[in-house]
Formats: structure tokens, C-alpha cells, sequence
């Protein structure tokens, strides 16, 4: 029996075809990099990890009635910070209580404060925790283990408890608790931007994974094929309107999880097509120091040194937000630059990049 041999136009023709659909599909898988999933076990139930993941996010210790208007206060209200905390920062969140979170209201605005923690596997811990919670009503625990591999868990979290028990808050910010914020800055701002599909921050633009195994923040090239991360707000700290809480959750459905959480929350972005907009008011990587001039200037530092001075400058602008501050003419906060021009500047330490 003979082979039939084919034309070697159609030969050519199939050859053609067969290259164009594999380009479709490395272009697919490339432009949707393959997206890390949680390797550790996340969860905690009799004293045994079990796994947990986003359908099954429960709130172990949970505040339903937090946003509820009261007697006090029947407008709905216009700020909800959902403040990240390990577990076992007893200290730094009762220290925060009578700082940077004691403001209620600003300019007649209402604030509330939650810390969003996840559960020890010591149970000691959870047993201070539970008694913490029953005194100061301020904790959203989830059914996950408390640690590095999980703040994106946390952070989705506190999506889910914000669209669920505080939808008519007309902002959300996400804060981390080594961080400096001031509500009237942050009101402020926010008093003049959009209040639909609206998110700020400290934006990272082209940022690149980290290929070194032993850095922290290590992602592998079969976890992120990509070469740039998409646009992402810093963790430290940024705020959404309302409504943008719910939509992110509702679309990490879609996404697979990441362990980095900042840089998941771009992902979830860029899935719903919402460019996240970088105001100079949040301030990576400070180095400022004894000068509290740039803190009464922005809505939210990062800190780097011990959790002393965080709570030195919280209480600082506490006391009085409304203090006068040389900084309008001694600080460029887009040149991050002093004025040499005016002695009352000299002396004063300014960070000068990122």
C-alpha cells in the first residue's frame, strides 16, 4: 500500500496553523502567570492544623454590630481601618487603642478600628485573645493560622468581614500595626476623591519578583513566570471606597492565591481593571526620626525602627493633629529635600528615596 504524499502547500498551511495556536496559548499562560497557592496548613481546630482556604474563610471571633449606627451616631459611617496584628502583639494593639486608633471622628466623620488576627497554635494566646476581645470589642480572628505564608488569608478577611457587616462605610483602609496613621490627613484626602472603584496608596510600579531563595520575599519562576509584578499599593497602608471591598473579594474567587497579600490585592486589581492611584501622603521606608513635622504632613509611614517609636509619634499626633509645623516650607515631600535656606530646618533628618 502507498502513502499518499500531501501538496506541500497544505503541508506548509498545517505547519502555519499549528505554530499560530501555540503562540495563542504561551501568550495566555504568560500573560496569566501561574499563581502561587498556599503550601503550608493554614488552619487550626483541637489543637491540629487543617487546611483552609477562601471558601471556607470563617470568623472564629467576630464584631457583626461594629458599624451599626447608634444613638450617638446615626450616619453611616465614613472611615472602617482594618488594622493587621499577629497574634501574639498584646501589647502593640493595646498601645495602638490609646494612640493612632483612639480618633472616633474627624471633622465630624466617623471612624472605627478593627485588628484582624488569625488564630495562635498556642492556645494560651488564643485563650488572652478571646479575654482581649471580650473587653475591648475590637477583634476579627479567622479560622487560619497566624503567620507570614497567611496575610493574604487576612486580607481577604477583612474584605469579607467589611462587605459583609460594614457595606454602607464609605471608605475601607487596610493598615498594618508598625506603621504611623493620621486620621485627619487621611480624611482629609479622602474628602475630596472618588468614593466609587477608588483605591490609594503607596503605589510600586514594574516591580520585579525576587529570585533569591533565601530572601523573604522569594517567588520562583514556576510560581510567577512573569517578569514584573503588576502595579500594587505597599501593605503598610492604603484606603478603597466601599464599595471596592466587596468586588475585590468577590473576584479572589477567580485569582488563585498568592503569599505575597500587597501584591495579590494588585492582581485582584488588574483583574477588575481598577488603576490604583500613589498620593505622597503614604510614606515607604521613612527614616525620619526625633522631627514630627513629615508625620503631621502624611496619612500613613511605614516605620522600621522598634515598636517604641511608633507609638511615640501616634500619640504625638493624638494629642494634637492640629499642630503647626514647620515642614510646609522646611520638608519637599515629592524631592523628599530639606530647605537649607531656613535655619529653623537644619538639623531635621528627611529620607531621601525610596
Amino acid at each position: 500500500m502507498k502513502c499518499r504524499r500531501l501538496p506541500a502547500t497544505r503541508v506548509f498551511s498545517v505547519m502555519i496553523a499549528t505554530v499560530w495556536v501555540m503562540c495563542i496559548l504561551c501568550e495566555k499562560l504568560w500573560s496569566r502567570p501561574i499563581r502561587k497557592q498556599f503550601s503550608d496548613e493554614s488552619g487550626i481546630r483541637n489543637g491540629k492544623l487543617t487546611r483552609v482556604t477562601l471558601d471556607n474563610i470563617k470568623f472564629v471571633i467576630n464584631e457583626p454590630n461594629r458599624c451599626n449606627p447608634t444613638e450617638e451616631k446615626s450616619a453611616p459611617l465614613f472611615l472602617l481601618v482594618l488594622m493587621h496584628s499577629a497574634s501574639g502583639n498584646f501589647e502593640q494593639r493595646e498601645r495602638h487603642r490609646f494612640s493612632c486608633l483612639k480618633v472616633s471622628e474627624v471633622s465630624g466623620k466617623g471612624t472605627a478600628s478593627l485588628f484582624l488576627l488569625g488564630e495562635s497554635g498556642d492556645e494560651t494566646v488564643n485563650s488572652r485573645i478571646k479575654e482581649e476581645s471580650g473587653k475591648y470589642k475590637d477583634i476579627i480572628m479567622g479560622n487560619f493560622l497566624d503567620s507570614y505564608q497567611n496575610l493574604t488569608l487576612k486580607t481577604l478577611m477583612g474584605l469579607k468581614w467589611a462587605s459583609a457587616f460594614c457595606p454602607l462605610s464609605k471608605y475601607v483602609m487596610k493598615a498594618d500595626d508598625d506603621g504611623v496613621i493620621n486620621f485627619k490627613n487621611v480624611v482629609n484626602l479622602l474628602s475630596t476623591t472618588p468614593s466609587s472603584k477608588y483605591i490609594v496608596g503607596h503605589l510600586f510600579n514594574k516591580n520585579r519578583p525576587v529570585r533569591d531563595p533565601t530572601n523573604k520575599w522569594f517567588i520562583s519562576e514556576k510560581d510567577y513566570p512573569g517578569l514584573f509584578y503588576p502595579p500594587y499599593l505597599n501593605g503598610i497602608a492604603y484606603v478603597m471606597s466601599g464599595d471596592l471591598a466587596g468586588s475585590l473579594f468577590q473576584v479572589s474567587h477567580a485569582v488563585p492565591l498568592f503569599p505575597l497579600e500587597d501584591v495579590y490585592v494588585g492582581m485582584l486589581l488588574e483583574r477588575l481593571r481598577i488603576e490604583a492611584i500613589s498620593d505622597p501622603c503614604f510614606i515607604y521606608n521613612n527614616e525620619f526620626n526625633d522631627n514630627l513635622c513629615p508625620y503631621l504632613t502624611s496619612c500613613a509611614v511605614q516605620l522600621k525602627q522598634d515598636p517604641e517609636t511608633v507609638f511615640v509619634k501616634c500619640n504625638a499626633l493624638a494629642i494634637d493633629a492640629n499642630t503647626s509645623c514647620l515642614s510646609v516650607i522646611c520638608y519637599n515631600r515629592f524631592a523628599m529635600i530639606r530647605n537649607k535656606s531656613y535655619p529653623e530646618c537644619n538639623g531635621i533628618k528627611y529620607n531621601h528615596g525610596h
